[in-house]
């Protein structure tokens, strides 16, 4: 992410273990805003950020809930198990808040490959790029994506 320019930044799902993302991006000149459901990691990240000397600002909320209320020039969404329903609901949310021009990076469980040990319901929540493309395509045409 060394060749983008430093701007706002939102992670979502910012979680026990992704906070370092929050932390790195704030350590590198990005304003970031981070979400999560837990409190718990919240608190952790709020605690790594601290004794990092960064400043983030951490929101306990769920991503398929949660209205962000500014625009970004770079949204990070990793491993997040949303089913489809929800899924889609999050990228319009999320594509609607990035900056023209912005990056959204998305990283999942890709469908052609299931995880170890995922059964039933939990295989509704794995995705392709295909899929993710194509709510690029009709959510926002203008965005860069990986």
């Amino acid at each position: 992410m060394g060749h983008l320019k430093a701007g706002r930044a939102l992670e979502i799902g910012c979680g026990l273990r992704g906070r370092g993302n929050a932390v790195w991006l704030a350590g590198n000149g990005w304003q970031v805003t981070a979400f999560d459901y837990s409190t718990v990691a919240i608190a952790k990240g709020k605690q790594l950020a601290v004794e990092h000397h960064v400043s983030i600002n951490f929101i306990v909320a769920y991503a398929s809930i949660h209205e962000p209320n500014r625009c970004f020039d770079l949204i990070i969404c990793f491993y997040i198990p949303l089913f489809p329903v929800h899924r889609v609901g999050l990228l319009r949310k999320m594509f609607g808040v990035l900056s023209t021009g912005g990056t959204f990076l998305f990283v999942s469980h890709d469908a052609s490959g299931s995880p170890s040990g995922w059964l039933g319901e939990d295989l509704l929540s794995l995705t392709n790029p295909q899929e993710i493309a194509e709510y690029s395509r009709t959510y926002r045409l203008s965005t860069n994506w990986y």
